[in-house]
């Protein structure tokens, strides 16, 4: 399981201050809405891994199906550096 590192905090996804800026989660909630597809677009999360928070870059395709949304990962890669756990 992927998980940024906000998701794990009460109330979990969707659900944090860190969560209105999310690309992914806001490119899921677009398709939904218009039944527009999106492709390969580009986001920056930070994920924990283990002690360390890493941040990785990611490109995404999202894709309504009925009344859900198919959420691909097309590019999924660590960058260069880590993130400060808050």
């Amino acid at each position: 399981m992927i998980e940024c590192v906000h998701a794990g905090r009460p109330g979990g996804c969707g659900e944090q201050v860190h969560c209105k800026s999310c690309t992914i989660r806001n490119t899921v909630l677009e398709t939904f809405q218009s039944g527009e597809s999106c492709i390969r677009v580009k986001a920056y999360p930070d994920i924990q891994m283990g002690r360390a928070v890493k941040t990785f870059s990611i490109e995404i395709t999202t894709e309504k199906v009925g009344d859900a949304v198919l959420l691909q990962v097309d590019e999924f890669r660590e960058t260069v550096g880590t993130a400060e756990p808050e």
